[in-house]
């Protein structure tokens, strides 16, 4: 099929035939390829990201036997932001402990210094999944007062 453009620029140049293994083999290559630049790429860009990260964190050092509280990733709004307490195991890196639930499972965890701060036992009251937040007292509206 011809089309004006062609009469303009000319037919463009036809590619010679290629087989379908020859065709496969060059785009798994060619796939390969980019694949591991990409990774490479993403590999290069969580370090920087690491480092500047690391470089702007800061808090506590923990000691083992340290008692900590650790953050927990709650699904709901009103939920307990921190669990404990947690007993430091160990310090695996400069910013990474191994802490042991002191309460329950007893279950060991490597945590992100970032998420743990330092538990200060301050009444009997306080559960084993932390502070739990007061709930929000509700009146009656007014429109109902009448009513029994």
């Amino acid at each position: 099929m011809r089309l004006p453009v062609d009469l303009v620029y000319g037919l463009p140049k036809r590619a010679p035939e290629e087989s379908v293994g020859k065709y496969t083999r060059r785009l798994r290559q060619d796939l390969e390829q980019l694949y591991e630049e990409i990774r490479g790429r993403a590999g290069r860009e969580q370090r920087r990201q690491k480092f500047w990260k690391d470089r702007k964190a800061h808090g506590p050092v923990y000691e083992p036997g340290d008692q900590v509280w650790m953050q927990v990733p709650e699904r709901t709004k009103l939920g307990a932001y921190w669990d404990g307490p947690y007993e430091v195991q160990k310090k695996l890196d400069w910013n990474t402990y191994q802490v042991k639930e002191m309460k329950g499972r007893r279950r060991r965890l490597v945590v992100h210094f970032d998420r743990l701060k330092p538990y200060h036992a301050t009444s009997e009251q306080e559960g084993a999944r932390g502070r739990q937040r007061e709930r929000r007292k509700t009146r009656r509206p007014a429109w109902l007062q009448d009513f029994i």
